[in-house]
């Protein structure tokens, strides 16, 4: 997941907590990150919620990778072209 601390991503993360999913948030280190992250695991205190902070020399996927290496996930990587 990428943009978790507001709006749609947000949402999303909630969505899957709301369905006992442990959840990944992936966004830039910032006070909201850190916020998102209490919030969920005050509300959902059985859940795992680990956040990835990618920086310049470390692209988003090689993050996941550390940060999930002992979640069992299926990793997908849609993209979509517009003309």
């Amino acid at each position: 997941m990428s943009f978790v601390v507001a709006g749609i991503g947000k949402a999303l993360a909630i969505r899957l907590a709301d369905q006992g999913l442990n959840v990944v948030l992936v966004a830039k280190p910032d006070d909201l990150l850190d916020a998102t992250h209490t919030e969920l695991l005050t509300t959902y205190p059985k859940l795992q919620f680990r956040k990835v902070e990618p920086g310049s020399d470390t692209s988003v996927l090689a993050a996941l990778q550390t940060v999930s290496a002992d979640y069992d996930f299926a990793f997908s990587q849609g993209r979509r072209e517009f003309e």
